[in-house]
C-alpha cells in the first residue's frame, strides 16, 4: 500500500494497518494511521526534570496540609496522547487511561515525535479515543512522570504534568493536625463520662478499660469519617 507523508508527501510503500504508527522513508516525519486516514504526531519538550519532580510533588502536598515522610519507589517518563484539533483552543484527550479532557495547548513550539529515539524506562501510551469523523487533527504527545511512593506501607501512583507541574494521582486518606485537633472535645467527653463511672462505682479499674475501650471506639469512627483525600484520580 502506498502511504503518502502528510508532511512531505513523500510515498512510502508500506504495509498499513489501523491504530498504527509509520515513519516516513524520506522526512522521518511519524504519522498514525486512523478509521479517518492518517494523521501526523508531534511531541512537547518537558519543561521539567525528572529530578525536580519529587520538589513539585512535596509542594504540592504541603498545600493541603499534608507533609508527613515518604519515600519515592519509582519514577520514570509517560508519554500521553492527546488531540489537537483544528478550530479548539485546548487538546482533546486521547487514551482512556488518562484522560484530561480540556488541556490546555502548550505555548511552547512542538516537535515530530521521533519514537527511534526513545531509549530508557519510558512508557508511551497508545491512543484509545478517536475524535469524530472528518475533524482536522494532529496527534501530539504531552510528557508526564510517573511517580510512585510508598506511604505507610501502601503504594500511590501519581502524573507530573512535564509542562505544567500539575499533580493528580491516587487518593491518600490523611488527618491534618486541625481536623486531629477537632476531636478535643469528643476525647474530653469520654473521660468526663469516665469519671462520673468511677465516682458512682469507686472503681479505678472499670473507669481505665471504660477509657480505652470508648477512646478506641470513638478513634476509629471519626477518623474514617473526618479522613479526606488528598487527590482526587484525574484519569
Amino acid at each position: 500500500m502506498i502511504f503518502e507523508c502528510p508532511k512531505c508527501g513523500g510515498k512510502n510503500n508500506l504495509e498499513l494497518a489501523e491504530n498504527e504508527f509509520v515513519k516516513c522513508s524520506y522526512c522521518n516525519n511519524f504519522s498514525y494511521i486512523d478509521l479517518d486516514g492518517i494523521v501526523s504526531v508531534y511531541t512537547y519538550k518537558s519543561l521539567i526534570d525528572i529530578k525536580d519532580t519529587t520538589l513539585f510533588l512535596k509542594k504540592d502536598f504541603e498545600k493541603t496540609g499534608f507533609s508527613e515522610e515518604f519515600k519515592i519507589i519509582n519514577n520514570y517518563p509517560v508519554y500521553i496522547p492527546f488531540w489537537d484539533i483544528e478550530g479548539s483552543k485546548v487538546l482533546s484527550g486521547g487514551s482512556s487511561q488518562f484522560r484530561e479532557d480540556g488541556a490546555v495547548k502548550p505555548s511552547e513550539e512542538k516537535a515530530i515525535f521521533d519514537f527511534d529515539s526513545i531509549s530508557g524506562s519510558i512508557e508511551i501510551i497508545e491512543p484509545d479515543i478517536i475524535p469524530g469523523e472528518d475533524e482536522k487533527k494532529i496527534l501530539c504527545y504531552l510528557p508526564f512522570y510517573k511517580v510512585i511512593i510508598n506511604y505507610r506501607g501502601e503504594e500511590y501512583d501519581f502524573l507530573v504534568n512535564g509542562m505544567s507541574g500539575e499533580i493528580s494521582g491516587d487518593p491518600i486518606p490523611f488527618v491534618s493536625v486541625k481536623e486531629a485537633g477537632s476531636l478535643f472535645p469528643q476525647f474530653l467527653l469520654i473521660f468526663l463520662v469516665a469519671f462520673v463511672i468511677n465516682f458512682i462505682f469507686d472503681n479505678i479499674f472499670l473507669a481505665i478499660s471504660t477509657n480505652i475501650i470508648a477512646i478506641y471506639l470513638l478513634f476509629s469512627f471519626l477518623i474514617s469519617k473526618i479522613s479526606r483525600k488528598l487527590y482526587k484520580n484525574e484519569s
